[in-house]
């Protein structure tokens, strides 16, 4: 099975969104609507959540990673116990 790729979702997930934000905050400064400053809000905020999820997950990922890894130089492996 491959491995989950963070990248992909990375890329696939919160630059669409970070660009419909900007877009959506330029059409709102045209408008000057109650709605479209609403969906600027929206997109702006749920752009930034997803990108600290997603930090917070590579962080993660990374930190799950050193440890495999040092169980693996310890000659600890992953069999079973």
């Amino acid at each position: 099975m491959r491995r989950f790729s963070v990248a992909w979702w990375g890329l696939n997930c919160s630059f669409p969104l970070t660009v419909q934000a900007v877009a959506s905050r330029d059409y709102a400064e045209e408008v000057k609507g109650g709605i479209a400053d609403a969906v600027m809000l929206l997109l702006s905020g749920t752009s930034i959540v997803l990108s600290l999820i997603l930090t917070v997950f590579i962080v993660f990922n990374n930190k799950n990673r050193e440890i495999e890894q040092s169980h693996e130089v310890d000659g600890r492996g992953t069999e079973d116990r």
